[in-house]
């Protein structure tokens, strides 16, 4: 009996540079999509740890990663799945706000792999915006763009980075590559 190939596949990347756009056009074009946990828990009324003066992420995170286990369940197993954003990306937030990362959170994403390939957005100041979630400025993006990439790539997963271009060509890239 063979295995069924893993076909959850993250896009992710700095803040701001079109993941949920390009999770939009996908699940338009039939794919089963998943949105973005963290700034879905902000619309609802939690305060993200990054935006806190004293980050205590605990809670936050607890909900967050609670949140990708079960979306990494939903997948329906028979297709490409796309998640804006995945359990490692919690890694690189813990790493940019400098907060030690408990072992338990290290064993979940072993535990709950991903694609081999991993979609990465990188900065893209034309369109990028601040807004009621996205508080942080556009230079801070770099950074949390270059921790994201030292995340996935310490986890072994292959980067493939698509081109600042429109959002269907992004989508025809990605597909291609995949």
């Amino acid at each position: 009996m063979s295995e069924i190939p893993n076909l959850r596949v993250v896009i992710t990347g700095a803040p701001g540079s079109g993941k949920s756009t390009l999770i939009k056009v996908l699940s338009e074009m039939g794919y089963q999509t998943f949105t973005e946990v963290s700034r879905s828990l902000i619309e609802k009324g939690m305060v993200a740890p990054i935006r806190q003066p004293e980050p205590n992420p605990g809670r936050f995170l607890g909900r967050v990663v609670s949140q990708r286990i079960d979306q990494h369940w939903a997948w329906n197993g028979s297709q490409l799945a796309f998640y804006d954003r995945g359990l490692p990306d919690s890694l690189a937030y813990l790493k940019y706000m400098k907060k030690e990362v408990p072992g338990w959170l290290t064993d979940i994403i072993k535990e709950h792999p991903y694609h081999h390939k991993v979609v990465f957005l990188p900065p893209w100041k034309k369109i990028f915006r601040q807004d009621h979630v996205r508080k942080e400025p556009f230079e801070e993006t770099l950074l949390l763009h270059q921790l994201l990439r030292e995340v996935y790539s310490a986890l072994d997963y292959q980067i493939f980075e698509l081109p600042e271009c429109p959002v269907q060509e992004r989508a025809e890239l990605l597909l291609s590559l995949l």
